[in-house]
């Protein structure tokens, strides 16, 4: 069950903290509260520009990840970083491939996961990790 639950976290940075809390000793009140309230400030912001969804993911992952790197214990900028790392490779897949930007969000998915499985301690390392058990 572990594993499913590291993969969760792989795939969606911004809720790594909730697929596993095993690994995450973080209040959901510094996480999900700052995460939400930004989200929705960057999906108004993404309305104006005409990308209210990349807007959300943007600014939901600084948020989440804001407190993670302020607090900065063990791997928590390890990973607080990692999963900005993955958010903007999405956003930026997304932005470059203006035809399908969803086929361009996939696909810098695909490249932030596999950058980040190279850094030891990200979410993505320790679901490459769990595999090779």
């Amino acid at each position: 069950m572990k594993h499913r639950l590291a993969l969760l976290g792989a795939v969606s940075p911004g809720m790594a903290s909730l697929a596993d809390p095993s690994g995450s000793d973080l209040p959901y009140t510094k996480t999900l509260l700052p995460g939400g309230i930004a989200g929705a400030a960057g999906a108004l912001y993404g309305l104006k520009r005409g990308h209210p969804f990349l807007g959300f993911i943007a600014a939901e992952t600084v948020g989440q990840n804001a407190y993670r790197l302020y607090r900065g214990q063990g791997n928590d900028r390890t990973i607080g970083l990692c999963n900005v790392a993955q958010s903007a490779a999405i956003v930026t897949g997304a932005l470059l491939w203006k035809k399908h930007p969803f086929y361009g969000g996939l696909v810098g998915l695909a490249v932030g996961l596999v950058a980040t499985s190279f850094v030891k301690g990200s979410n993505a390392n320790r679901m490459v990790q769990g595999f090779r058990e």
